[in-house]
């Protein structure tokens, strides 16, 4: 196994610079009308960032993932539902890059862990690619918890703007049991950035998520909104903020949390609510950003199969991401059709033939209408990821 670089080892802000877009926009404009998916479409190489989606998603939700543990020892359910909302709210850290990244191929994957704490691991699989559906797996290893489902992520374009939506349920198991779950009805807001053409990019999330534990019987809100920042000396124009309420089965609020994101966040107790004692505040902060490592350096596991090697995110696009990096455009526009072109004639293939999609390697579907999620990572990769968790903390004291 091996390292490579990820997305925090780059220079966020030279991929997002303004290109001059016009040659660009010529071979696009007649692909796009106002609400075009353009995760359908192919687009030119200076409209994307040189990694995959699988290893983007990697990169949010690793921030932060530890905070999981300090659900440890708070057994009131008020308490651990605003602990589960403290863990969630860092995957929502401004993204440095204003364009989109590499479509997933099919069958595409992705592995790594984090660099200075080696229990946290990620692994998601690209399983259908119309629509694009990626299925993964965040795990703790040290405290047993585990994030798993699948998004669907689709671009809409909206002339300047391009709004994304994670579409799909997540669900977080704490312990890693069946008896705790914490649903997601949808990953995170929509992320709108403007800018996209023309003018200073910015970014923001705006909607609603809401977050359901049957156990405890809570369901908590979340409503995610732009403001314009008032402090002139920030780079961002726009600041992120969010209000929420934690309601009970007779619809009764019994705390509320507001904040900006990447700032601070505090919660409150209703009047009628018992106050609950949350070790890890202090003056009713549920989140001070300062404490996230934000954007944690990750480490890649590197396949000894050669053929599972070839479906990695960092070897499928490796040509693409290195002349991108390189501000080869010609070339990245080059190596990028000529792996679409190969994925378009397996597709070709596959329907000539009336063939089915192969199976996930790593996922299975969960074909119930009740079920929390529709793929779960299969039981015989569980164990492999507490040996690779394992391995890689080995490899650290060494």
């Amino acid at each position: 196994m091996s390292e490579k670089e990820n997305l925090n080892n780059e220079k966020g802000q030279q991929y997002g610079a303004d290109f001059s877009f016009w040659t660009a926009l010529k071979s696009i404009i007649s692909k796009l009308s106002w609400g075009t998916d353009i995760t359908k479409i192919s687009l030119p190489s200076c409209l994307c960032i040189p990694y995959s989606l699988l290893e983007v998603i990697a990169q949010k939700r690793m921030t932060g993932m530890s905070l999981i543990r300090d659900i440890e020892g708070i057994e009131d359910p008020l308490g651990r539902m605003l602990t589960v909302i403290r863990w969630y709210l860092p995957a929502l850290i401004r993204d440095e890059y204003a364009k989109k990244p590499l479509n997933p191929i099919l069958g595409e994957y992705y592995e790594c862990v984090a660099e200075n704490d080696p229990n946290l691991h990620y692994v998601a699989e690209q399983i259908k690619h119309h629509p694009p559906t990626t299925a993964f797996n965040f795990t703790d290893a040290l405290s047993g918890s585990n994030y798993e489902g699948s998004v669907e992520v689709t671009t809409e374009y909206k002339g300047n703007t391009l709004a994304a939506h994670w579409i799909g349920k997540g669900c977080l198991n704490i312990g890693g049991s069946d008896d705790e779950k914490y649903v997601w009805d949808q990953h995170y807001p929509t992320l709108n950035c403007t800018g996209f053409i023309l003018g200073r990019k910015t970014m923001a999330y705006e909607g609603r998520v809401k977050i359901h534990c049957a156990k405890n019987k809570l369901l908590a809100i979340l409503s995610f909104k732009s403001q314009k920042n008032k402090n002139k000396d920030s780079p961002f124009p726009w600041i992120h903020a969010v209000e929420g309420e934690i309601i009970n089965p007779d619809n009764k609020t019994l705390a509320t949390i507001k904040g900006i994101c990447e700032e601070k966040v505090t919660y409150k107790f209703s009047k009628k609510t018992t106050p609950v004692d949350l070790p890890y505040t202090q003056d009713d902060v549920l989140l001070d950003w300062s404490i996230v490592d934000v954007r944690p350096k990750l480490r890649e596991i590197i396949p000894e199969d050669e053929e599972i090697l070839a479906k990695t995110s960092t070897e499928i696009w490796k040509e693409v991401a290195e002349a991108l990096r390189a501000f080869n455009l010609d070339l990245a526009d080059e190596t990028k059709a000529v792996v679409e072109n190969r994925e378009r004639e397996k597709r070709l293939l596959r329907e000539e033939n009336n063939e089915e999609l192969p199976p996930p390697r790593m996922f299975d579907l969960i074909d119930d209408p009740e079920a929390k999620v529709k793929y779960l990572i299969k039981s015989e990769f569980k164990e492999q990821i507490i040996a690779t968790c394992q391995a890689q903390n080995n490899n650290n004291n060494n």
